[in-house]
């Protein structure tokens, strides 16, 4: 585990590859990663976009019609939902028998993404009889090594949230203020938030918070939430198959049509355009 401990130490050092994190974490615990970004936190951040594949042969076969609907509403819906509901690590076994441990990783008692690793070995029968050999090479893990595994991924996570962050935030010697506005935004755009809600935050008043942000960004308060909202959009866009009227109230935004209105102004094209030209395309399994 020593490259894996030095890899994590390394995590706020700006020029290290999140690639190389992983990679790294999959060869330590010869077992596979995915991440989701249900949220798009990791907008603008150099990733390979395999990390975001359940890549598993098993995973990826058959990925079409009312086995693709299965493989969605198990990785994605269902996993979804009660990661949003607790912080807690649980077992998941899909319909093709095959077990994966789920990491949510949570900061300010926020869901930020979710790590899978797997998959193991779920039960003696096979789903998928011509796949037959590949069930036969997946390995059983014990209670102890489960909980081994999920303390070495909160670690992980916690890390990669502290790169999220550092990336997302470049510039230390900008003022102050300036720093904390960013910050809110970039924690809170998923939210329902105001500008009220901010000037709680800097201990001002309303109208001085909407002066300040002016003169700090040359933007408004609104302006820089639908920048942050947008590009959480464009990265769920390129990552992941969620259907795009499921976008909006996952950045923050409960109207659907005002979602493809404004996703259509600031980027100058539909989203489904948008995914098209940038996505995973239909040759990648992706959950």
């Amino acid at each position: 585990m020593s490259i894996l401990s030095e890899s994590f130490s390394s995590i706020s050092i700006k020029e290290i590859s999140l690639d190389s994190l992983l990679l790294a974490t999959e060869r330590s615990i010869n077992s596979t990663l995915t991440i989701h970004d249900p949220k798009g936190i990791f907008r603008e951040i150099k990733i390979s976009n395999k990390w975001f594949h359940h890549r598993h042969i098993i995973c990826k076969h058959n990925r079409h019609g009312p086995s693709d609907i299965k493989c969605l509403k198990n990785c994605q819906q269902d996993v979804g939902v009660r990661s949003e509901s607790s912080n807690d690590p649980f077992k998941k076994v899909c319909w093709k028998k095959l077990l994966e441990l789920v990491v949510p990783i949570y900061r300010e008692d926020k869901l930020q993404f979710i790590i899978f690793i797997g998959p193991f070995r779920a039960t003696k029968h096979h789903q998928i009889k011509s796949l037959s050999d590949e069930y036969q090479k997946l390995t059983k893990i014990s209670e102890h090594h489960s909980e081994h595994l999920v303390q070495l991924l909160q670690f992980l996570g916690m890390s990669i949230c502290e790169y999220l962050e550092s990336h997302a935030f470049p510039n230390q010697i900008e003022g102050e203020r300036k720093s904390i506005v960013r910050k809110f935004i970039f924690n809170n755009a998923t939210e329902e938030i105001s500008l009220g809600d901010l000037a709680k935050h800097l201990f001002l008043s309303t109208s001085r918070t909407s002066h300040l942000v002016t003169e700090l960004f040359q933007k408004s308060y609104s302006e820089l939430i639908k920048e942050e909202r947008i590009k959480r959009a464009c990265s769920i866009l390129r990552n992941s198959r969620k259907p795009i009227k499921q976008i909006p109230p996952l950045i923050g935004i409960d109207n659907e049509y005002y979602f493809y209105r404004l996703f259509k102004k600031e980027v100058g094209m539909t989203p489904k355009k948008y995914r098209d030209q940038s996505g995973p395309g239909t040759t990648e399994s992706i959950v």
